[in-house]
């Protein structure tokens, strides 16, 4: 009998107020903590492919990319805080999906 193992559709890209965007990812086949799909919360998540360079991202570059354009990059085990950082830094999330448990750091509207 094959392996079967549970399959999780990707989670659309991040984007934020500013236009920047990136893709989050965590579960079995990514590089995240823990590396399971549907955990309740993960710590840290693959990103993929942010619209620019993002100078917080660059610790995290794989080395299969490493100086390449971040543009097309993979990020492994970003802390979570991180995520956040760059959201807030980019005016906040306004759609798209993160991973369970990430908050979406929406800013609130100015009035």
């Amino acid at each position: 009998m094959p392996l079967s193992l549970p399959v999780k559709e990707r989670n659309r890209r991040a984007i934020c107020k500013d236009g920047f965007s990136l893709s989050v990812q965590a579960d079995s086949m990514a590089s995240s903590s823990p590396r399971v799909t549907g955990a309740d919360k993960y710590t840290a998540v693959e990103v993929g492919f942010p619209s620019e360079h993002e100078p917080l991202l660059a610790p995290y570059q794989s080395s299969e990319t490493k100086g390449e354009d971040m543009k097309k990059s993979i990020f492994v085990y970003v802390p979570v805080p991180i995520i956040g950082l760059i959201l807030i830094k980019h005016g906040g999330m306004i759609d798209g999906e993160l991973p369970a448990g990430i908050p979406n750091f929406t800013l609130p509207e100015e009035n």
